[in-house]
């Protein structure tokens, strides 16, 4: 039974707007929708209104709307919650309110690309496993999103000059928010860092183009988030147009859309983004435009200002391989077909796949992972992982702080067995796989994995070295092109996947 403390005096901060009181659970004390900023529609945000007294911040703050676009499945279970465009809170997550703790601080990034998702979209993402290790302080951000968040209506007026960033300015206002108060709940401001997954690590890496956000964090793991350039995004203001156009406006009207229904708004945008012929999602996300964000994706990074924040960077090794548009995947293959397939029938299911490479396709599966079998290949990642390597391979030869590079391999026994899908790191990373239906089959190899990664992470957030005397880890390098492999024994190997990479992509 869950230990619950909340008094009038305890747990009580008193940040720049206003005390807060929050609820010490298990000895861990959590602040929940904390108001980092507010924020007029497309508008950049603007400090809080300050308060009086305590404010209680016992339950979960406004997601930012996202239409129907974010689903559960049995992989990724969803938690549902109030949207609203009053969206911009954060959660905090510590055991100490002794401000001369110092304790690194984790700030959370979540995914769903730019367009949907919140801090709290999965019951994975709660910070009291990793604040309970009494070794740091965790925070996680909800912010604006999708047409709130990304929409270039910077055609229409200097009043919207910021609607095209407006998302990306939510989070270097709540990473400024860490910096001021964080102190008070044993944080160390001089010691931030950022962790995301999927859009939450492209996140990252936008925020690395971003001058306003220097300072404000000092290291950064993006996981499953290496993302190059989005060309849609170069022509952002014609999707504005043509949204503009679907609800009857124009430069003299074009104030309205700031109190149009998001209903109406998001309706006109999915009917534009057909007309054009492009998933939305693609639609969303930061404009380089010289001022808030620079440069492109390519480029993130390597600026002068960013070269000397450590980065760790990885993926999972199926990625989508449980997926499709539709949800679940069929599986390719049973359990029985899995334990007994002769040398023949494995052959010839692959050659189905990949033809007269499947020979080729099985010597290389066996010399990178030889305790996965060959029949997992059709699910193996490329494209992730063909770009996450290729970007901590640049930033090993551009950057002076190190980069480390690391693969979830580990196989889930659900079904047939499940590599290591998109998302699956989350409960790994912040220790919660007994809260995952599927991960908590693995029972004590789950638990060995989520112990090595959560670990790692700490020791990154700590130091900016995953390393320790249970875990060598290395840098990547050009002559050392080190992965942490995490698994029921994680490893580091050197180019470990080169060959089957090269097959698989040919």
């Amino acid at each position: 039974m869950k230990k619950i403390v909340v008094r009038e005096d305890y747990p009580v901060v008193e940040t720049g707007a206003g005390k807060i009181r929050g609820l010490e659970i298990d000895d861990v004390c959590v602040f929940r929708g904390i108001p980092y900023a507010k924020a007029e529609r497309f508008m950049a945000p603007e400090a809080p209104e300050p308060w009086s007294g305590i404010k209680e911040c016992y339950t979960w703050g406004n997601a930012c709307p996202v239409g129907d676009i974010m689903r559960s499945n049995f992989y990724c279970m969803h938690r549902q919650w109030e949207l609203s465009e009053d969206c911009l809170n954060l959660n905090v997550w510590t055991s100490t309110l002794d401000r001369d703790a110092k304790r690194p601080v984790m700030v959370w990034l979540h995914g769903g690309g730019y367009t949907g998702g919140s801090s709290i979209e999965e019951y994975t993402m709660e910070g009291d496993v990793l604040a309970g290790t009494d070794r740091v302080v965790v925070v996680s951000v909800n912010h604006r999103l999708n047409y709130l968040g990304y929409l270039d209506l910077s055609g229409y007026g200097p009043e919207f000059k910021d609607s095209a960033n407006a998302g990306m300015l939510d989070i270097i206002c709540a990473l400024q928010w860490v910096q001021d108060n964080i102190a008070a709940f044993g944080g160390d401001p001089g010691n931030v860092t950022l962790f995301g997954q999927s859009g939450g690590g492209a996140k990252i890496m936008t925020l690395m183009q971003m001058p306003a956000a220097d300072g404000l964090y000092h290291k950064g793991i993006i996981q499953s988030g290496i993302l190059l350039e989005n060309d849609h995004l170069r022509n952002g203001g014609d999707y504005a147009d043509a949204i503009v156009r679907e609800l009857g406006l124009d430069k003299e009207t074009i104030g309205q859309i700031r109190t149009i229904p998001f209903a109406e708004l998001s309706a006109a945008g999915m009917k534009a983004a057909a007309e054009k012929g492009v998933f939305f999602m693609e639609l969303f996300g930061p404009h380089p435009d010289g001022v808030s964000v620079l440069d492109d994706y390519e480029c993130a990074g390597f600026r002068e200002e960013v070269k000397n924040v450590p980065i760790m960077a990885g993926s999972c090794i199926g990625e989508m391989s449980v997926f499709s548009v539709h949800g679940e995947k069929q599986a390719m293959f049973g359990r029985n077909e899995l334990e007994n397939f002769s040398e023949e029938e494995r052959l010839a299911f692959l050659e189905k796949q990949f033809g007269s490479r499947a020979p080729e396709v099985i010597q290389a599966m066996r010399k990178a992972y030889p305790d996965i079998d060959p029949l997992y290949a059709p699910m193996v990642d490329t494209g992730l992982r063909g770009m996450t390597l290729d970007y901590v391979k640049a930033r090993a030869e551009a950057a002076e702080a190190p980069v480390f590079n690391y693969l979830l391999t580990w196989t889930v026994p659900f079904m047939e067995g499940k590599i290591a899908w998109h998302g699956s790191d989350i409960p790994m990373v912040f220790g919660s796989v007994d809260k995952s239906e599927i991960l908590s089959l693995g029972g004590e190899e789950a638990c060995r994995v989520s112990a090595a990664m959560m670990n790692a992470w700490i020791r990154f957030a700590c130091t900016g070295d995953p390393s320790s005397e249970d875990l060598a880890w290395n840098a990547y390098s050009e002559d050392h092109p080190a992965t942490m492999l995490f698994d029921v024994n994680s490893r580091c190997a050197e180019g470990h996947d080169k060959e089957l990479l090269q097959v698989l992509g040919k």
